[in-house]
């Protein structure tokens, strides 16, 4: 498995995701480019302002709560809940 750090400087010095992009993708295979997406947007909200701080956290919310009306109990807590259990 592969990690690529992008330092806070970095994500909070851009202005858009094109400068972090044209640096990062060609390193990272094709496959992963979603998720690299997903991180700065969320990295980039969270190094942000307040408000965009709030909004990253409802959509993480009603992600979960749709998650929730997706799957039985029992699906929610073993794909959704049990991988944060496992953590420190």
């Amino acid at each position: 498995m592969q990690t690529l750090e992008i330092p806070y400087g970095q994500i909070k010095a851009v202005s858009s995701l094109e400068g972090i992009l044209k640096s990062t993708l060609p390193e990272i295979p094709v496959d992963t480019h979603y998720d690299l997406l997903h991180r700065h947007r969320v990295a980039s909200a969270l190094a942000g302002r307040a408000e965009s701080r709030r909004q990253i956290l409802g959509i993480r919310i009603l992600a979960l709560t749709n998650l929730a009306y997706v799957y039985s109990e029992h699906q929610f807590t073993t794909k959704i809940l049990q991988p944060d259990q496992d953590g420190p």
